[in-house]
């Protein structure tokens, strides 16, 4: 009998009630920077929620600003596909740039793919990139 469930093994098994109040009571009390990208997990996904990519985005912008690696990816990703804002791949590096700095694994390719298919210019790519070190660097003080 299992008296208690995380919200990570509920999520996994689809119980997304469970999981969001799991994530959403680890994100207030303990201000779980995991916890809160996964409720931008869900939102974006609509699992457990109505699917609201704004919403997702908030929640990434909370756990991005703090340094969590998967939400600055997930905020880049939002940003590259105009989901919820207007597409703006200089933004979209800049997060992707971060998240590559914080060790996110999938972020440098996908900062590649940006520009191998040219979504931005050389200079806006360096922009985004000083954007970047400015957020890093802050984030650091």
């Amino acid at each position: 009998r299992v008296l208690f469930r995380s919200p990570y093994q509920a999520f996994d098994e689809g119980d997304y009630e469970t999981a969001y109040a799991g994530f959403y009571k680890l994100a207030k009390e303990e201000e779980n920077l995991a916890a809160i990208n996964y409720l931008g997990v869900m939102h974006y996904l609509g699992y457990g929620r109505k699917r609201d990519v704004k919403v997702a985005r908030q929640w990434y912008e909370v756990a991005a600003n703090k340094g969590f690696a998967g939400a600055q990816f997930n905020l880049g990703n939002i940003y590259a596909n105009g989901e919820g804002v207007k597409r703006d791949f200089t933004k979209a590096y800049m997060w992707l740039y971060i998240a590559n700095n914080y060790g996110h694994e999938q972020a440098n390719k996908r900062m590649s793919l940006l520009l191998r298919y040219r979504k931005l210019f050389p200079n806006q790519a360096m922009h985004a990139k000083d954007l970047a070190e400015n957020f890093i660097n802050a984030s650091k003080q």
